[in-house]
């Protein structure tokens, strides 16, 4: 079997972070094309965002 079976997902931290996720995207894109966050400077966000909602342990 895949060892991956024993991982648990809790909903509620997935649900918040697609939500975070999505808001800063559409906060990202209202802004002119030459001031939007780079696509590397958001994926660093979402990583920040994903280490700060899982608990640690």
């Amino acid at each position: 079997m895949d060892g991956q079976q024993d991982f648990k997902v809790d909903q509620d931290i997935v649900k918040r972070l697609i939500f975070r996720i999505i808001m800063d995207e559409n906060k990202n894109l209202k802004f002119p094309y030459n001031q939007r966050t780079p696509d590397n400077k958001m994926a660093e966000k979402i990583y920040q965002n994903i280490v700060d909602e899982v608990p640690k342990g």
